[in-house]
């Protein structure tokens, strides 16, 4: 099975990466002591398009592949946690998940 990305795959790793690379990580880490929502990072991404790749033409996205949505979650996600490793972990209310209470 060959895993190589094609070259829409490759176009959209990219412009991905790209996006990614706004975004330090003094960015990721204020973000996560402050325990705060990544707005800008979020921003960035519905203002680039990347939000709805998946979803059907139809309903507003661009109807891309399973592949292609994977791929662009994992290249921003890739980001998030090399910049910031515990960012993950935390909650919405700014709590650690797991952490003992």
């Amino acid at each position: 099975m060959n895993f190589d990305l094609n070259d829409d795959q490759q176009a959209i790793a990219d412009a991905i990466d790209k996006l990614c690379a706004e975004f330090d990580d003094e960015y990721w880490l204020e973000k996560d002591d402050r325990a705060e929502f990544p707005h800008e990072f979020h921003r960035a991404m519905a203002e680039g398009g990347w939000l709805g790749i998946a979803l059907p033409a139809e309903v507003g996205g661009a109807g891309l592949e399973f592949g292609a949505d994977v791929e662009a979650t994992r290249r921003a996600g890739v980001a998030q946690v090399a910049a910031a490793p515990g960012l993950g972990d935390r909650r919405p209310d700014g709590e650690v998940q797991g952490a003992a209470g």
